[in-house]
């Protein structure tokens, strides 16, 4: 799979490219499974991606 197909993934909205810049993300927490039909966002990285989303939302 090429890194580029990554980017096609998304939360509520907001694509993975977008989620990559979250300390959580650059500090491990998130894991993608790798599915037969391509990368998929397991669930740690759904509950963690969609937290920091809101507390990130709130701080604006």
């Amino acid at each position: 799979q090429r890194l580029g197909d990554l980017y096609s993934l998304s939360i509520d909205g907001v694509t993975l490219f977008e989620n990559l810049s979250l300390p959580e993300v650059k500090q491990g927490q998130v894991g993608l499974a790798w599915m037969k039909d391509g990368p998929q966002l397991d669930e740690v990285a759904i509950t963690t991606l969609k937290a920091a989303k809101g507390k990130r939302r709130k701080g604006k």
